[in-house]
């Protein structure tokens, strides 16, 4: 490998001349701009997750994960001043864009234009919704997830509810905006936007489900024998979406509902050799809610499906092999079809590709790479799949990147966004650790060959502690007395929080089962107490907790009259 790429930032293949910019030092720079010395080691580390470098990974400081023979992952930027980011497409061979989500607040999304520059990397915000008056901007920032360059070679970026064009090197960036499709679903739990295209430039648009498992209209509460939300399709959840291009290259946006039943397509591919699109189903949370019998850590499996026109893949009825799901017990799931492959239970995959570089070994030529992005043994994860000759994956994801745990400062790995880069490398942007990191391979350390080391079976982690919480749970709730804080734990957190809101992964504030001394401590440290209650209520634009919605109004109304007690018993008002 030249020694260009020991110097130079990750998808250098040729040696570039750079002039050399007045720039703060690297001990001060500021929060929205990342500069790092050529010298690696004497970068500043402030950032949520530390990793522990040691030596060099194609000429970037290696992390300290596993990883495939001859395979390593070098850490690009550290992540300081970056919130949530997720994606990354390259610009040119010195420039990378990175999306950051900005967390799970509306309008708060940025954009970055990573620069080599004589010889450091320099990260740019080119685009804030939080600062910018343009109500476009702060549109198309609305919790922004992928950014692609499409097969005409412009820039695609999705907010949760459009999608534009945009030039990244413009000036300023804003004015290049094109709005390719609008007024897309965002309500409810999955409001995220993947897309693809197909050999015609027709685009595939994830729209998830705003629910878990729609279990307010299973047979457990309203018996019913189907979901509104899926099958209703004014609705327009739960679903990939065909918009057909124009002959002018606009969008018609009198879409086709391509296939439903989907609750959470995360992953959008389209295999241009074989004119197919391949789907990863994020599965659903929390199946033991009504059937103790079941394993909330080993099912239900996320899914790869081959989608075809007018499928309906059986969300929010069925599970695995078409198994009922317990709050649609009165379902036939065979009518509905059937996944084409299992994939490990509660991985999260979030990203597909194709690899098509010449840098790793040709056994990957033409296999898929998926980044498992779950807090579950399983996840924090890139796997391969092999394919068959449909092109359809085939047998166990072998694993490129794994043992990928905490260690001191070090937090799980998180990965979501995975883009060739022009020299055969991967771009890998985490989002809980805020890290830009290169997947890179030199032949001289090993023949590349992915491990299989994903177990079949996990036991449930934790179980000995959850029972002495609970235990401590039903001992306060006996008393005479019992605290608000123990009431609401029973009656709204376990029974409606802890699907979403429980474990490392959990979205916004950690909400443990049994714990509410812990809880009512969590809420109170992060200042979440009167947020919760506008939640509850559905009120002062905040979504409705939980999605699903309550069984009845009674209940509702029950539960939001206590938790006002209890801020009251804080010296809260509830206004």
């Amino acid at each position: 490998m030249k020694k260009n790429l020991t110097i130079l930032f990750l998808f250098l293949s040729s040696c570039a001349s750079f002039v050399s910019k007045e720039t703060k030092s690297v001990a001060t720079f500021p929060v929205e701009e990342a500069i790092y010395a050529k010298n690696w080691d004497e970068r500043k580390i402030s950032a949520l997750s530390v990793y522990e470098t040691k030596g060099l990974c194609g000429g970037l400081p290696k992390i300290n994960v596993k990883t495939a023979p001859g395979f390593c992952v070098g850490l690009v930027d550290n992540g300081e001043g970056m919130v949530f980011p997720r994606t990354g497409a390259q610009v040119s061979k010195n420039q990378i864009l990175v999306v950051d989500m900005g967390g799970w607040k509306e309008s708060n999304g940025k954009l970055y234009l990573l620069n080599t520059e004589g010889g450091k990397v320099v990260r740019k915000t080119i685009l804030d919704a939080a600062t910018s008056k343009n109500p476009l901007v702060k549109k198309a920032l609305d919790r922004p997830h992928l950014i692609m360059k499409g097969p005409d070679g412009k820039f695609y970026l999705s907010s949760t509810s459009m999608i534009i064009t945009l030039d990244p090197l413009s000036t300023p960036v804003e004015n290049s905006f094109k709005v390719i499709i609008d007024q897309i679903p965002n309500l409810g739990l999955h409001p995220l936007k993947v897309f693809t295209f197909d050999n015609e430039m027709n685009l595939y648009v994830n729209v998830g489900s705003a629910t878990n498992v729609c279990q307010k209209q299973g047979s457990i509460f309203e018996n019913k024998s189907e979901c509104s939300e899926v099958e209703d399709l004014n609705k327009g959840q739960a679903q990939v979406r065909k918009y057909l291009r124009n002959s002018d290259g606009s969008y018609n946006p009198q879409f086709v509902v391509y296939a439903k039943g989907l609750r959470n397509s995360m992953g959008l591919m389209w295999d241009k050799r074989k004119n197919i699109l391949i789907q990863a189903e994020n599965s659903r949370d929390n199946i033991a809610e009504y059937e103790k019998s079941l394993d909330n850590v080993n099912l239900p499996h996320e899914e790869l499906n081959l989608l075809n026109e007018g499928d309906h893949l059986g969300w929010p009825y069925c599970y695995d092999n078409n198994l009922t799901n317990p709050e649609w017990r009165n379902t036939n799931c065979s009518n509905y079809k059937a996944p084409h492959k299992l994939m490990p239970a509660h991985s999260s995959p979030l990203s597909l590709m194709e690899y098509s570089g010449t840098l790793f070994p040709k056994w990957y030529q033409g296999r898929m790479l998926i980044s498992l992005h779950g807090y579950e043994p399983r996840g924090h994860r890139i796997v391969a799949y092999l394919r068959d000759d449909n092109g359809l994956p085939t047998r166990e994801p072998l694993s490129i990147v794994y043992g990928w745990d905490a260690k001191g400062n070090q937090a799980k790995g998180s990965p979501v966004g995975l883009s060739q880069l022009e020299d055969g490398s991967v771009l890998i942007i985490e989002d809980k650790s805020r890290k830009v990191l290169r997947l890179f391979y030199d032949s001289k350390l090993g023949d590349g060959k992915p491990v299989a080391e994903i177990p079949e079976y996990i036991a449930p982690p934790q179980q000995n502690k959850d029972e002495l919480l609970k235990q401590k749970l039903e001992k306060a709730l006996a008393e005479k007395n019992p605290p608000l804080f123990a009431q609401i734990q029973k009656n709204m957190i376990d029974r409606h929080c802890s699907g979403c809101h429980a474990g490392a992964d959990a979205r916004g504030l950690e909400l443990a089962m049994y714990d509410f001394e812990g809880n009512e401590k969590r809420i109170i440290e992060n200042k979440k107490e009167k947020q919760i209650l506008y939640h509850l209520r559905s009120e002062k634009s905040f979504a409705q907790m939980p999605p699903d919605g309550f069984p009845t109004i009674q209940e509702k109304d029950s539960l939001v009259q206590l938790y006002i007690q209890w801020l009251q018993s804080k010296g809260i008002d509830s206004l």
